[in-house]
């Protein structure tokens, strides 16, 4: 059972950059890779929580994200999930699709494991079908050699290239989130990017956006054709904001 720290400086990162894409225009669907179904499990006081108490460094960046976020901490006595107060806070507009569906593999038989996450992303799928940008959060990223993601119990803490690419093929963009961890920034971002191409035939650019607290943190944009401009527009306002001094954006093409 993954233990999830909630709220954290990363959080506040992340859920800035996708507030930015969804008031540009996009209907925006969150699927979650929920691996966490104890709720009593969830951190909500530590380290990277401090920010919060620094308003005249982070405020300016979304004053109502930050105040927000402020709030859903105070109630972690509640019966809801953090993420579940997230949902129902009108951060977002109000046709954002939020998939919480657990995906775990707790209790479930070797043999039977990719068929159970095969039917999880199936039913995503149809979830999520009408929106123009599907951001995938996995508590890691991309899916690595080392762990099967359709076998071996921290599975789940990946997306898969078989995911995205399904994403894609149905002219939606897809966002995805990348923990950078034991290799420069530099070499995640070209491992990343050359896997992403080379498993989907991709040729347009592809849009990175880094964020350093406690280590880096990454988000790949790949845009569908017919949202490229969007994109492109979405991500000039926002180096043109607050967020700039936080986030490092980049783009990628061939």
């Amino acid at each position: 059972m993954c233990i999830q720290s909630v709220g954290e400086l990363k959080d506040y990162y992340k859920y800035g950059l996708l507030r930015t894409l969804a008031y540009s225009g996009f209907k925006l669907g969150i699927q979650t890779y929920n691996t966490n179904d104890d709720f009593r499990k969830e951190i909500y006081n530590g380290p990277s929580t401090r920010y919060l108490g620094n308003p005249q460094k982070y405020k300016a960046c979304d004053p109502e994200l930050f105040e927000t976020l402020k709030v859903l901490l105070r109630q972690q006595n509640e019966p809801d999930s953090f993420l579940e107060r997230v949902t129902k806070s009108h951060l977002f507009p109000s046709y954002t699709v939020f998939f919480k569906d657990l995906l775990s593999f707790q209790d479930i038989p070797l043999e039977y494991r990719d068929h159970h996450r095969l039917g999880w992303f199936a039913y995503s799928l149809n979830q999520l079908q009408h929106c123009d940008l599907v951001f995938l959060n996995p508590l890691y990223g991309l899916e690595i050699k080392s762990v099967n993601p359709y076998r071996e119990v921290t599975g789940p803490y990946y997306a898969t290239l078989h995911e995205v690419k399904a994403i894609l093929n149905r002219h939606q963009s897809v966002m995805v989130y990348q923990k950078v961890a034991r290799r420069s920034v530099s070499d995640v971002i070209a491992d990343c990017i050359e896997r992403i191409k080379n498993a989907m035939g991709y040729r347009g650019s592809i849009h990175s956006i880094q964020f350093k607290t406690r280590g880096s943190h990454l988000f790949f944009i790949v845009p569908a054709p017919q949202h490229n401009l969007l994109i492109e527009k979405a991500l000039i306002a926002y180096q043109a904001s607050p967020w700039n001094t936080f986030a490092k954006v980049g783009e990628h093409s061939n």
